[in-house]
Order: C-alpha cells, then structure tokens, then sequence
C-alpha cells in the first residue's frame, strides 16, 4: 500500500508523523474507524463467519508506529536485561537463568 502510494503517499505520512510528534495527539479522524467485510471465498457467503472484517486506518496506523518505534529505537539504548522488548531477546532465556539460579541456590 505505501510503495503504492509513491512519493506523495510517503510525503502525507511524514508529515501526518510530524504531526502527531508536533501536537503530542492523534488525529481526531483515527478515534473512528471504517471496518469492512471482506468475503474470504469460501463457505458460504450468507453466514458472517465466512468474511474477514477489516479497518482502513489500520495499516496506516501500523506503517506509523513501526515509523516511530524505528525512530525512538535509534535514540535510546537499550541494558543487556531487556528481555522480551527486544526482537532478538526472548523471555525463554531469562526464564531459563531464573530456574537455574533458584536450582542452585535451593541445592546449597
């Protein structure tokens, strides 16, 4: 959808970003939202369940924030112990060093 739009769909985000940082709110318009049924060819096309409901300004309002985590990212730095707010840390490990530390800990 933005490769879509081009330059100008690109313009209209970077201004709609600097914006939002400008004013510290959302704009008015993302409080309400379109939401259509969207068939999803298969079953049948009377009963709700064979249709996917989908919002218009949720894609935008993803492309933004993945704008301003990207931002916000490259200017802070984030400790060895961010478990689970980072891509490349999982709580998996940490929950893993917690067990060992309690296992040793009881055996002594």
């Amino acid at each position: 959808m933005i490769q879509a739009s081009g330059y100008f769909g690109i313009q209209w985000l970077t201004d709609l970003r600097s914006c939002i940082v400008k004013d510290g709110c959302t704009p008015e318009d993302w409080i309400a939202s379109v939401v259509l049924p969207m068939y999803k060819s298969k079953g049948n096309s009377m009963e709700c369940s064979s249709y996917r409901w989908k919002k218009l300004l949720e894609n935008v309002i993803r492309v933004v924030e993945r704008v301003f985590e990207h931002r916000i990212g490259q200017q802070i730095e984030t400790g060895d112990m961010q478990f689970s707010f980072i891509k490349s840390k999982a709580m998996i490990g940490a929950t893993f060093v917690i067990r060992q530390m309690q296992k040793k800990f009881t055996e002594n």
